[in-house]
């Protein structure tokens, strides 16, 4: 593997920049991994790094993009762990270093980016250097909106809720609902003391929305399909409660054992 990763990292990107230089290619855009590094430890990612190296060598002005994992129709990463994950009940994970993140990228909209952006330079000189694939660049963020949209609507929008949002919605004159009351068997109840779905309600479209996020998860490319309506829902934001657990778990998790009391 170290001699295979050598020659198609290393030699064969050289080659390629060389060529593309010597027959007067304007500009070269190489497609590398985030994270290269020629100092790894690990032969794969030392050497992405030592290939960036080479064909900036060869070429001068070139560009290297360093997107996350990419996957798509046939790669040897994702699709398999998902082939193995449909057969066995258990599957197991490598331990991360605290704060790591495996972020992935489907690669057709690498591919689609790349050509995009480069098309758009093409009145001007393109950047030189490195570009890393930021988990929160504008183009991951349309990704993850994306997903969060089709996800709710999918799994949340068209469940038990509708029936529950079905009906005619009381009318206030004060505007805090302060003036509306339900009559029950058993005296008034104030509209804002009323709960407004029952136990049994409640249980039901839980286990609706559980089962719902469960399937999307298992086949998202099906799944992740936006309607009309959908697109025209406001952007999302990411929850500030919500931030606040993952600041709190993520300072957890980069404190030493000697910053850790009881």
């Amino acid at each position: 593997m170290r001699i295979a990763f050598e020659a198609v990292h290393v030699k064969g990107a050289r080659r390629v920049a060389r060529l593309s230089a010597r027959h007067g290619a304007e500009r070269f855009v190489q497609i590398s991994g985030i994270g290269a590094d020629t100092r790894s430890g690990s032969r794969y990612i030392r050497t992405r790094g030592e290939g960036e190296l080479a064909v900036r060598d060869e070429f001068s002005g070139a560009v290297v993009v360093r997107p996350a994992v990419m996957f798509g129709p046939g790669d040897a990463f994702l699709s398999k762990i998902i082939q193995i994950l449909r057969i066995l009940p258990v599957f197991p994970l490598s331990k991360l270093e605290p704060r790591s993140v495996c972020w992935l990228a489907p690669v057709d909209t690498i591919g689609v980016h790349i050509s995009a952006w480069a098309s758009s330079c093409r009145r001007r000189a393109l950047p030189e250097g490195i570009m890393d694939q930021d988990p929160s660049s504008r183009a991951d963020r349309r990704n993850l909106t994306r997903l969060a949209k089709s996800l709710v609507e999918v799994c949340v929008r068209n469940t038990g809720l509708e029936d529950l949002h079905a009906g005619i919605f009381p009318a206030t004159e004060t505007g805090d609902y302060s003036d509306v009351k339900v009559i029950s068997p058993f005296g008034e109840i104030p509209w804002t003391k009323l709960s407004r779905i029952s136990d049994e309600e409640m249980k039901r479209v839980m286990i609706e929305i559980l089962d719902r996020v469960f399937t999307f998860l298992s086949y998202p490319e099906e799944l992740a399909v936006l309607s009309a309506q959908t697109r025209g829902w406001d952007r999302p934001r990411l929850d500030p409660k919500l931030m606040q657990t993952v600041q709190r778990r993520n300072a957890h998790r980069s404190a030493g054992p000697d910053d850790v009391s009881g």
